[in-house]
């Protein structure tokens, strides 16, 4: 299907287009006996709106390690849904340390694909899916963790970014050494070496704390306690249900705050700047 087949689809057309998306996946995990719940902004979605957060563009989900690696594999002997690709860092398909299941029936375009090199751009509407690991059980030893994923997450940031490019002129020259010097050490073994320590520590259905390590940006408000993270329950999300950890409230708190039901102000209800284009 060309350019001129697609139209500019709407905030609401998008969340409509996901949402057939994470339908399709849940049955898929539901059919092959794989876990997964709502993680990130989505999981927020759920629990303050039933639904999507009005003004959100992306959904995030999570999967505890054995069933994520598991589904990596089943993926590539029998696809989720017509039109729709698993890509992974873990299988040196993506530039980022999880993976992406991508709608290639639509074309995506987004205010920071200036700053990120083509060859690592995903130009298609996408659901994210986070591996959820086990944590170490000592606060002092997760703190660790957050400060090594960080640094992680920043040189991956690095080694997909153009060089000479940037938010001002002395970012654009400031930020070219160290792009340079990422590229050399090759966005795909950054991505090896970090998932390869994510999965390291202690597995996912015993360990005391478990979470997102290979998407750390919440810091220690990623990691919650294993066993209610591991009780999932339904909870309706628009015109259906899906898995959410027992551990909701917590990880809420963790991650936006105390107050985490109550609205942003009307500035910071911000959606990702994407343009998607899709069949009329």
């Amino acid at each position: 299907m060309n350019n001129k087949e697609k139209r500019l689809l709407s905030q609401k057309e998008i969340q409509g287009r996901l949402l057939s998306m994470m339908k399709i996946f849940a049955s898929y995990c539901d059919a092959h006996g794989l876990r997964y719940y709502l993680v990130g902004g989505t999981l927020l979605g759920a629990i303050r709106h039933n639904g999507f957060i009005p003004w959100d563009d992306d959904v995030d989900i999570g999967m505890p390690r054995p069933d994520y690696q598991r589904l990596l594999l089943l993926a590539e002997k029998e696809p989720i849904g017509e039109g729709l690709c698993l890509l992974s860092g873990d299988r040196g398909t993506l530039s980022i340390p999880f993976a992406e299941l991508v709608d290639m029936d639509t074309e995506l375009e987004r205010d920071t694909s200036e700053y990120i090199a083509e060859k690592y751009q995903i130009l298609h509407l996408f659901l994210d899916i986070f591996p959820q690991d086990g944590w170490p059980d000592s606060d002092q030893e997760c703190q660790r963790v957050v400060a090594r994923g960080k640094r992680y997450l920043f040189d991956i940031m690095y080694s997909r970014s153009r060089c000479f490019h940037g938010t001002t002129p002395a970012k654009s020259i400031l930020k070219t050494p160290v792009v340079l010097f990422e590229r050399l050490r090759g966005n795909k073994r950054i991505v090896s070496d970090f998932c390869r320590y994510a999965s390291s520590f202690a597995d996912y259905d015993s360990a005391k704390y478990v979470g997102s390590i290979t998407c750390v940006t919440g810091g220690m408000g990623e990691r919650c306690d294993g066993e209610r993270t591991r009780s999932l329950e339904l909870h309706a999300f628009e015109d259906t249900s899906f898995y959410i950890p027992g551990s909701y409230e917590e990880y809420l708190r963790g991650k936006y705050g105390e107050d985490y039901m109550e609205l942003p102000p009307e500035e910071k209800r911000v959606t990702h700047r994407m343009r998607v284009r899709g069949a009329r």
